[in-house]
């Protein structure tokens, strides 16, 4: 179970990010840091996921995955206001005076 609901979240999140990052309109160091940061933190979805199938959803490792899935969101709110400040600047560059 523990798996799918693994493999659902990281199909999320890939589809978001996909999407999300066509609103890029060019790269800068922020936006590649926060981009490293939320990638970072989906590579720690697997690690969680074994160890709650290792332990069969002792306490630890499902407090670990919660505090991983929050990790996720939480970079990827700050990939998102990152893209969307950069969009917004360049949507202004675009428009011109």
């Amino acid at each position: 179970m523990s798996y799918a609901i693994s493999y659902l979240f990281i199909a999320i999140v890939w589809l978001n990010h996909h999407y999300l990052l066509r609103h890029a309109t060019s790269v800068s160091i922020r936006l590649l840091w926060a981009n490293f940061a939320h990638l970072f933190s989906v590579s720690l979805v697997p690690f969680a996921t074994s160890w709650i199938a290792e332990s069969k959803l002792a306490e630890a490792p499902v407090s670990l995955y919660a505090v991983i899935f929050a990790t996720v969101n939480a970079s990827y709110l700050a990939l998102w206001w990152e893209v969307m400040d950069q969009s917004e600047v360049g949507d202004e560059n675009i428009a011109g005076p």
